[in-house]
């Protein structure tokens, strides 16, 4: 007899464990497969703490984590040129901003501000949305549905981002937390998906939480109402054009009525029969992909300068891919501590950066460092993400693939509708499953 879900998340990254913490508190049971660490170690490739951010921590009734130093941004954004902190407090960012950019920073810190009250805007708007529709998800009835429900605001970020007259340096700055979310983002990229991202740069706020509370209590509600399926799946079981179940390798099966999850890894569990159907083979080739990977590395403390937060997103001059790199720093000793470097490529069959690749991308920020300072932790994991972004995919994102219960996963979602639209996600499937039982 196999146990039975709502859903069965095969995890990617954080942000899919949020989606499933959310569902479960919903009432629904919720399945996650990934391993625990590696879902804490992916919370460290985004640039601002969740757990310090009112729009992951209000929708899933956590405390927020209390801020370490009131003098300690969020994070930075560092340049050659430039060394940017925010703050979530407009008080504090506007100091800051005024000190690192010196006449230019009332252009820079009006557009952010602008940015972050129209994601306001947007956050409205998406709570009456479709975006996707879990039974009808082909191209032909995603145009037709498009052209009878209100759309989304299709102007361009450029749109509004030309009127405050920034320098190329600075618009390179703006874009760069953007590009963090999705290589795919351009500067021709909607408006509407900007402002909810930056609104979420700009989510932090004062909380009480210690360090480790947030961790526990998101664990805690997948335990409550869920399970975090940390054993190695075997083989998923399909029928026709719809998942069944997965087998796990104690024998242990696992039903759904909705599987999310990364088109590579479920072509490779199935059956090398089944990998022959023309279901399975359209999972290898219908997606565009991006490729994440996250490294670790120990370092002397000594080597990491006062002035530098723990998050800090670093755009050296160069212009070959990737052109952004997320570095998180946790102390793990008084003298030791542990670096996170994430970035992301647009090819999707992409390899790592090499060491020497990652020590020479730091000198510019760490001129000080030497390759032997860089002392590897663990092999570096990636993370894929398949939704090219394209203003033309902001009404009706192609999360479904050519099995009928099967989808991408739900964190595909965060670059077009940031977190609400995520969330929304979770409420559509409830919706169709009152539906489903009247």
């Amino acid at each position: 007899m196999s146990d039975q879900f709502f859903a069965l998340i095969f995890a990617e990254n954080f942000l899919d464990l949020v989606f499933a913490a959310y569902l479960a508190l919903q009432g629904k049971r919720v399945g996650v497969a990934a391993s625990k660490a590696q879902l804490q170690s992916s919370a460290d490739a985004l640039l601002l703490d969740p757990f310090r951010s009112r729009t992951v921590c209000d929708w899933l009734g956590l405390p927020l984590k209390s801020e370490k130093n009131s003098f300690t941004p969020d994070f930075q954004i560092i340049s050659p040129k430039h060394r940017l902190e925010l703050f979530w407090d407009r008080p504090r960012r506007e100091f800051a901003l005024e000190r690192d950019l010196g006449k230019d920073w009332k252009k820079f810190s009006a557009l952010i501000d602008h940015l972050a009250e129209l994601g306001d805007v947007f956050q409205e708007q998406i709570k009456e949305h479709k975006i996707v529709d879990l039974k009808f998800g082909s191209r032909i009835l995603a145009r037709f549905f498009s052209t009878v429900k209100p759309s989304f605001d299709k102007t361009s970020l450029a749109e509004l981002v030309n009127q405050y007259e920034l320098s190329p340096e600075h618009k390179r700055l703006l874009m760069a937390p953007l590009k963090i979310i999705s290589p795919f983002f351009r500067s021709g990229s909607p408006l509407f998906s900007g402002a909810l991202l930056w609104k979420f740069f700009l989510s932090g706020a004062e909380g009480n939480a210690g360090e480790s509370e947030s961790w526990d209590a998101i664990f805690e509600i997948l335990a409550a109402n869920g399970s975090l399926i940390e054993e190695p799946a075997q083989a998923l079981i399909a029928k026709g054009k719809k998942l069944q179940t997965l087998k796990l390798q104690s024998g242990r099966e696992i039903a759904a009525e909705h599987f999310f999850g990364e088109p590579n890894r479920v072509f490779y569990l199935f059956e090398y029969e089944k990998r022959e159907s023309r279901h399975a083979k359209s999972l290898m080739a219908q997606f565009a992909r991006a490729t994440f990977y996250n490294h670790v590395f120990r370092m002397d403390a000594a080597l990491w300068p006062e002035p530098m937060s723990e998050r800090v997103l670093w755009v050296p001059a160069a212009e070959t891919e990737p052109p952004e790199f997320l570095l998180i720093s946790h102390q793990v000793t008084p003298k030791t501590i542990q670096v996170s470097l994430s970035y992301g490529l647009q090819k999707g069959e992409a390899k790592p950066l090499s060491n020497t690749d990652i020590f020479d991308a730091l000198h510019g920020l760490l001129p000080w460092l030497s390759a032997k300072d860089l002392e590897p932790e663990s092999e570096s994991m990636p993370s894929h993400q398949h939704l090219r972004f394209h203003p033309s995919q902001l009404d009706f994102p192609r999360v479904s693939t050519a099995y009928t219960n099967l989808f991408l996963s739900p964190s595909e979602l965060i670059p077009f509708f940031g977190f609400q639209g995520m969330f929304r996600l979770a409420e559509i499937m409830m919706e169709n499953d009152k539906k489903d039982k009247k």
